[in-house]
């Protein structure tokens, strides 16, 4: 899978979808589930060919079903947004957390984004600001930025901070 992941992002080499394509493909066949993942993302953005958000979703669900994180994310993210199935937030959330219980920091933190803004959950402030602190340590830096809003909206300026400017 490095020779497609080389060829996907260009390090060392040239850039060449078709190339990342080609490599996924070998690797998810033999079970990679990571590949699957990837692959997925290939044609789900119309990398190395024409955009296929149907053969994205089938290899994001081969991916899922051998616990690829990656390949989970990506399937909540389709549902979350509508793209190749209806909007189901729901079931995006459902692949969110299998995701984020392997401790994948985009899923953590579009976990927590369903729970701070209530996207087909009840909003929880604290759910939340769980899911973005263990993004947060492995990293992830759009969960520090939501955690930082989280908590700024948690501890408001006073009234004399908010004339200081």
């Amino acid at each position: 899978m490095a020779f497609g992941e080389l060829s996907e992002s260009g390090l060392g080499i040239p850039q060449d979808y078709d190339a990342a394509k080609t490599w996924y493909k070998k690797a998810a066949n033999l079970g990679n589930a990571d590949a699957m993942g990837n692959l997925g993302a290939l044609f789900e953005n119309g990398r190395g060919g024409p955009q296929n958000l149907e053969t994205a979703r089938e290899w994001y669900a081969k991916g899922a079903a051998l616990n690829g994180r990656v390949a989970m994310h990506h399937l909540g993210a389709m549902f979350e947004n509508g793209r190749s199935a209806p909007k189901n937030l729901s079931e995006a959330k459902f692949w969110f957390e299998r995701a984020a219980a392997l401790e994948y920091s985009p899923a953590l933190t579009d976990l927590g984004r369903l729970y701070l803004v209530g996207a087909g959950v009840p909003k929880n402030y604290t759910r939340a600001r769980i899911s973005f602190e263990q993004a947060a340590k492995i990293g992830n830096p759009d969960a520090m930025n939501h955690l930082g809003m989280l908590l700024g909206r948690e501890h408001p300026r006073s009234p004399l901070q908010s004339r200081i400017r």
